[in-house]
This record gives structure tokens, C-alpha cells and sequence, in this order.
């Protein structure tokens, strides 16, 4: 099983499961983490290569069974990475 869920709302990666922690970046409205572990209310998550903890109330969260094919809302994320990726090496190039 894969755990991944949307963010529903802007919301602060913590570095431990508790609100005083110390923020680590903010997660905006609408991006897609994977889940690798829950802790209370609390889910672990990774983004923009930090790890730590997100209150799971503003996280709808979304379960994949193994060999189940990704939902249109994951295929159209990553094919929106690579066409950043595509328009910014594009453009890398270009301004050498």
C-alpha cells in the first residue's frame, strides 16, 4: 500500500509532531506528499527534500493498493514536473 495525501489548506511542515516546533517550510494548498508515517494526530511526510511532520486535519489522505494505477490528479502533476522541467532546461540552454 502507498499512503500519499492533498494538502487542503497552506500548512507548516513542523520538524517534531507538535505545533511550537520549528517550522521547516510551508506546504501550499493542493500538492500531493507521500505518507511515511503517523504519529497522533500527525502525519510524516517529506517536501522540498525536508522531512517532518504535518497536522493530518488539513491533509486529505489518499491510499493506492499496490498495482492499482495512479489516479488522472497524480499523472497530471507529474506531467506538469516535467514540462517545468522540460521549459526550464529549455531555457537554461538558451541564456548560456
Amino acid at each position: 500500500m502507498i499512503e500519499t495525501g492533498r494538502v487542503t489548506a497552506p500548512l507548516h511542515l513542523r520538524a517534531k509532531p507538535d505545533d511550537n516546533s520549528e517550522i521547516l517550510g510551508t506546504v501550499p494548498m493542493g500538492t500531493i506528499i507521500h505518507i511515511d508515517g503517523r504519529e497522533g494526530n500527525w502525519l510524516r511526510a517529506s517536501y522540498n527534500f525536508k522531512r517532518g511532520y504535518l497536522y493530518k486535519s488539513y491533509v486529505e489522505v489518499l491510499t493506492i493498493q499496490e498495482g492499482e494505477p495512479f489516479p488522472l490528479s497524480y499523472k497530471l502533476t507529474i506531467a506538469g514536473l516535467v514540462a517545468f522541467l522540460v521549459a526550464a532546461l529549455g531555457t537554461f540552454f538558451l541564456l548560456r
